[in-house]
This record gives C-alpha cells, structure tokens and sequence, in this order.
C-alpha cells in the first residue's frame, strides 16, 4: 500500500518530537484515526501532552522546537492550539497541548496514540458518545423574530433587483448573485438542522438530510449548461429562491416567525414572470 501524504508528514515530523523528552504523550484524533477514512484531504489532528515543568517554555512562549521537524509551515489560526499548513504537502496540520497533569479524565471522541511515556494505563481517555453533529457543534446564535426577518428582507430584495442583471447583459453579475443566494441557502438549512455554520462542511452527505440534499442539488445549473448561459442562470436563479422560500417558510413557522408568504410567493411568481424571456 502507497504511503499516505498524511504518513509522510509524520514520518518527517515525529523523530524530532520524539527526541525532546518533556513530550510525555502525542495521540491523533479525527479521520487519521481510522485509516479507511483518510483522503488526500484530510488533515492531520495532533495532540501533545506535555510534561507540566516543561509546558510554558516548549508550548505557551516558543514552540519552534515543537515544529522543527514539521519543516516550513504558515500559521493560520489558532493561539492556544495552531492551525498551520505546511509548505512541501499543502496540507493543514491542527495542533494543541496539554500538561500531562491534565490528561487523566480527558473525554475525547476517538484517539490513537503515537507516543506514550506515562505509567502503563495512563493517561485514562473517557470515550464520549458519538452524538448528532447538531449536537457536537450546536448552533450558538438565538434565532430571533428579527433574525427571520432579517433574512426575509434580504432575500426579497435580492429577488425583486435580480432581473436587472439579465437585462443589462451582465450575466457574470447574476452568477454571482446565484452564488451568493445558494451560500445563503445553505447557511439556512444549517440553521434549519442546528448545526454550526460551517461544521463538517466536507460531508454533506452526512449532516444533511436526504430531501434537504435534494432540495440543495436542484439549485445547480442544469447538466453541461454553459455557466453564463442565460437561460441556465435563469432557471437556477428561480429554482434557488423557491428552495430559499420553502425553507424560510418552514423555520419561520416553526418558531412563529414573520415571514410572509403571500408577499414573497407573489414576488416569486412577478420574478419569474420578469425572467421569462430569458428562459427559452
């Protein structure tokens, strides 16, 4: 079997972890810890538990003898943990530390250790349940009246301006506005199932349900269409809001929102109207 991308950068990187003798523990966790789930995308999860006299000097003021064997990297997120991508893969590599007196008890969904110096049974990792994404990563912001209404307002006005760029020829500016509304589109079947925007973005077949799944396919150009081809961005465009307003309806009724449906339906059937000689 080849060597993974994911298994080189270890391979680079772990000798020179090993050598510095505070790293009491490193395991993995997400997809490296299931091989079968590894793609050419997949980052690399890495947790180091760190020896507690040691832990200011490697981790909280300088950790360049932590990433030494990493190789070149860019730092994207992250201040107590790292996000980085190295330079020779392009891969992401999240990184983070413990001291070794905090590991005992620690609830983890999955791990695998590649190094471990403690005492034959520690540390002692709790296995947590595996739970609903919209349960691991739960949505934080309260939806609101205003928040529906928020989003009524904006996708109305999107859909009553919409028509101008078909007239205007400027079929680069309605793909745009297809874009941005399916974007908007998915950000609301987030909401819809409580998950977290962007949460396990790469696997949509996943998090979303089969009819939402359908729902979202059916906002896609038609097969083979000529991206800018007018009557495919028409078609598209009225295909998205109708999904829009399908699922604004439904989380406003389900939270006793303002949506209004006669008001939008109606708009809907003069955009569409507007569109028509675009449509073919």
């Amino acid at each position: 079997m080849s060597q993974t991308l994911q298994q080189k950068v270890l391979e680079r990187w772990l000798p020179s972890l090993e050598r510095i003798a505070e790293i009491d523990v490193i395991w993995l966790e997400g997809s490296l810890v299931t091989p079968v789930r590894v793609n050419p995308g997949s980052d690399i999860d890495i947790r180091l538990g760190i020896a507690d006299a040691a832990f200011e000097s490697l981790w909280v003021n300088d950790r360049a003898a932590v990433l030494a064997g990493l190789g070149e990297t860019l730092h994207l997120f992250g201040t107590d943990w790292a996000r980085l991508l190295t330079a020779v893969e392009g891969m992401i590599v999240e990184i983070a530390a413990r001291p070794t007196s905090q590991l005992d008890g620690l609830a983890l969904y999955e791990w695998k250790f590649l190094l471990n110096r403690l005492p034959a049974g520690h540390p002692t990792f709790q296995q947590l349940p595996a739970l609903p994404p919209a349960e691991t990563w739960p949505e934080r912001e309260e939806l609101t009246h205003a928040k529906i209404w928020q989003l009524t307002e904006i996708n109305m006005t999107t859909m009553a301006n919409c028509p101008a760029p078909f007239y205007n020829g400027e079929f680069q500016s309605a793909k745009f506005a297809l874009d941005e509304m399916r974007s908007g589109l998915i950000r609301l079947l987030y909401r819809r199932i409580g998950l977290s925007f962007a949460k396990r973005f790469k696997h949509f077949s996943e998090i979303l349900p089969p009819a939402y799944q359908t729902d979202l396919a059916y906002t896609y150009l038609a097969a083979g269409a000529d991206p800018l081809d007018p009557a495919a961005l028409a078609a598209a465009t009225l295909r998205t809001f109708e999904m829009y307003g399908k699922h604004l309806q439904a989380l406003s009724a389900e939270h006793e929102g303002p949506f209004k449906p006669d008001w939008y339906w109606r708009l809907f059937a003069q955009t569409k109207e507007k569109l028509a000689p675009f449509l073919g």
